[in-house]
């Protein structure tokens, strides 16, 4: 019988004592995704990279198709209502009751948490080159005014600046009526509603996955995973797409919360070691998935050593932990 402790997540120490973080692996396969400020999300379907697929709305469990619609590049709005370019480059936005065709063309598109709605041109079939960049331009509510620059892929952060990736990977956050040039060079970038903004390192061509970085305020943060594609939730976390179509979400490993994945492991066992204190309870609580609730596994008294908690009737298929600490 195999014993774990974390899978392949962290050692037991540093999950017990820092944050950190992990990702859930949600049903179904896309080429974009997009989350807005409510938490609505939704995806553009797994298809050829340049070739129109169909629309999918996320439900809470599962992605529900949208029916009359599809597309190639995915924004959803404030109100959680998507903003869509095709591949010929036609622009839609979803209103209360059906998709409207809106004037102009483009190759990617972002919507802000403050309501905004930023545009890369069109620059000619076909679009999907690496290195393509056009014009960059923001919606007033009637058209798409044009700002200056160029780019490949475009985010718009909470107070409606947009942060562009250049097709040879450079990044520029807009300041003013100007573009500032950032360290460090992408792929893909997005913004959450909270403040965050997050990056897949440069990759020269290709659909290849990349390293998924955030901004620290100075610099591009390295942290787990690569992806293809990506955007934030309200949590400020990313929904990550990655170049064979996989749909994933990264949570937060808040301490004293665990994880391990037990899949295609059938009667496994579950265990974990940590420094315990005199008096103090610890229980074991385990659920099936990330939505389920917490079932009580194990309960044990500290002793100042070091404890071990341990699931003996772990069953095959991811699973995740947490240990509570009750002072008396």
């Amino acid at each position: 019988m195999n014993t774990k402790a974390l899978g392949l997540l962290v050692s037991v120490a540093s999950s017990v004592a820092a944050d950190t973080f992990f990702y859930e692996k949600l049903p179904g396969g896309a080429n974009d995704v997009g989350v807005g400020a409510n938490g609505s999300a939704w995806v553009v379907a797994r298809g050829a990279a340049w070739a129109d697929s169909a629309v999918y709305r996320w439900d809470g469990s599962t992605f529900v198709p949208e029916s009359g619609i599809n597309g190639v590049g995915i924004t959803v709005d404030a109100d959680g209502l998507p903003w869509l370019v095709t591949a010929d480059g036609s622009v839609y936005r979803r209103t209360a009751t059906a998709w409207q065709k809106l004037s102009g063309k483009g190759m990617d598109i972002a919507a802000g948490a403050d309501g905004s709605v930023w545009l890369i041109g069109w620059p000619g079939s076909p679009a999907e080159v690496p290195v393509a960049n056009s014009a960059i331009y923001r919606w007033t509510g009637s058209a798409w005014v044009e700002v200056g620059g160029a780019a490949r892929r475009i985010a718009v952060d909470a107070t409606g600046s947009a942060w562009i990736v250049t097709g040879t990977g450079d990044v520029f956050r807009r300041s003013g009526e100007t573009w500032a040039k950032l360290p460090g060079r992408g792929s893909d970038i997005a913004c959450g509603p909270e403040g965050s903004v997050w990056l897949t390192g440069y990759v020269a061509g290709g659909l290849n996955n990349r390293p998924v970085y955030r901004w620290n305020g100075t610099t591009w943060e390295i942290t787990i995973g690569e992806a293809y594609r990506l955007a934030v939730a309200p949590d400020g976390l990313p929904w990550v797409v990655t170049s064979g179509g996989d749909i994933f979400r990264m949570h937060r490993l808040e301490p004293p919360q665990l994880a391990s994945d037990l899949s295609g492991i059938t009667g496994d066992r579950f265990a974990v070691q940590f420094p315990s204190q005199n008096a103090v309870t610890y229980r074991l609580h385990r659920r099936s998935d990330f939505n389920a609730p917490w079932n009580l596994v194990r309960t044990a008294v500290g002793n100042g050593q070091v404890l071990s908690l341990a699931d003996d009737s772990a069953t095959a298929g991811a699973a995740f932990y947490r240990v509570e600490a009750a002072v008396p």
